[in-house]
């Protein structure tokens, strides 16, 4: 069995294609607040087709957050989407589902945020079995990258 690494996000299969999202630590360890507090590094590795691509990334760990409760609503009704954004556009997921557990997710990676970026697009494919995965990775970075101020959480939406 392969050992599974610690605060790491992968949708898809490293042997195949993918985005994965490695945490590397909070932004601003010291700060306590809900803006300035919920940075966090990151590192963005992904494969689709040809292309392989790597870059630093910062995040908010509110933003998995999201994706989180978005994933655990689609999982259930199997139909909708789930949606992962950033408040820097480093990343875009968007998640559909066809109502019988197969799911598409639509990609938009940015290497750098504002001008003279570049974009890639891609989808990925994948089926309901995967979905508990990818919310158990999201629930152990935000256990090891708690949310600070979570009563902000309720005034606060991506898109």
């Amino acid at each position: 069995m392969a050992e599974v690494e610690d605060n790491v996000f992968i949708l898809g299969k490293e042997s195949s294609d993918f985005v994965k999202i490695k945490i590397n630590g909070f932004l601003y360890p010291s700060s306590t607040d809900f803006w300035d507090g919920n940075w966090i590094n990151s590192t963005i590795s992904l494969r689709a087709g040809a292309f392989n691509a790597s870059y630093d990334a910062e995040l908010r760990n509110v933003e998995f957050y999201q994706f989180m409760n978005e994933l655990e609503r689609l999982y259930n009704n199997l139909k909708g989407s789930a949606n992962f954004f950033t408040i820097e556009e480093y990343l875009e997921i968007k998640v559909k589902g066809d109502g019988i557990g197969h799911f598409t997710a639509d990609c938009v990676a940015i290497d750098f945020p504002g001008v003279d970026q570049s974009k890639l697009q891609f989808r990925l494919n994948f089926d309901q079995t995967e979905i508990n995965g990818l919310i158990s990775m999201i629930s152990d970075i935000l256990d090891n990258y708690p949310i600070k101020e979570t009563e902000q959480l309720r005034n606060y939406k991506l898109k």
